[in-house]
């Protein structure tokens, strides 16, 4: 079992269904054992129920976020109406099939695309009234991303990539 304590004020913790070995409800919440790298080796979350949502203010708030993107002469809608709620400290695991979203909520709360409706407030900040030289800030001071496809310069090492942006 893999154990610690996480450090951040609020974490989405993106799994495969396929790796999510049981899933137990309790009265405190909801418990996952999630297979992880090597055979054996698993991590178990615990995601509390939370009765009153984000009376301290969120870390992380959609309020009826409305994505879609254009292909051809047709629009594809990839979230419709999407309510999220993070308290500070809420460890949230994101779960669904290959295409049903994930990462485009994950550019959203990053970000790196807009909802065509919505809210998205992310550390207080509503995402949306930000400029983009505001918007790269907020990703710069507060946020931490790997990209699927992690876009590193073949001609620079990994730390030399890292430290690009310094």
């Amino acid at each position: 079992m893999v154990g610690g304590s996480l450090s951040w004020d609020a974490a989405v913790l993106m799994v495969p269904t396929s790796r999510i070995s049981r899933v137990s409800r309790t009265k405190e919440g909801i418990h996952l054992e999630v297979q992880i790298e090597k055979e054996g080796t698993r991590l178990e979350i615990q995601l509390e129920n939370k009765e009153d949502r984000c009376q301290n203010g969120c870390m992380i708030h959609l309020d009826s976020v409305t994505y879609s993107i254009p292909h051809g002469p047709d629009t594809i809608v990839i979230l419709r109406g999407v309510d999220l709620h993070v308290n500070p400290g809420e460890v949230v695991g994101l779960m669904g099939p290959s295409g049903s979203g994930k990462s485009s909520l994950l550019a959203l709360l990053a970000g790196v695309e807009r909802p065509v409706s919505g809210r998205v407030e992310v550390d207080g900040l509503d995402l949306g009234s930000l400029d983009p030289d505001r918007l790269a800030r907020f990703r710069r001071e507060r946020l931490g991303m790997v990209f699927q496809a992690f876009h590193l310069l073949p001609s620079l090492t990994a730390l030399e990539n890292v430290a690009l942006p310094l």
